[in-house]
């Protein structure tokens, strides 16, 4: 949302390895400062560590810990990073079982 892109700027939250960088707490100021109840935001309490693994190139764990968020147990649903890719390429990424 606009509001958190402008609090993210006045935080100095500009790139994904800031982002990585900013704990939970800072963060969790930073959305309510955004006067959005913290719960309509999706898994604000993991957005630090999907950064961390953007920074790392890691897309394996980004695409597990995603899927784990979002789906129910023995759940085969894609994630947020294999839907964009889907768009994009119009191809899977791959096939993570």
């Amino acid at each position: 949302s606009p509001a958190l892109i402008n609090e993210f700027e006045k935080n100095k939250i500009n790139s994904t390895e800031e982002l990585a960088n900013t704990s939970f707490e800072n963060l969790t100021s930073i959305l309510a400062s955004c006067k959005n109840l913290i719960s309509s935001y999706q898994y604000p309490e993991s957005w630090s560590i999907q950064a961390k693994y953007l920074q790392r190139k890691d897309w394996f764990s980004l695409i597990k810990l995603q899927r784990m968020l979002k789906s129910k147990p023995d759940s085969n649903e894609r994630s947020k990073l294999e839907i964009i890719a889907r768009k994009e390429t119009k191809h899977d990424l791959f096939e993570i079982e």
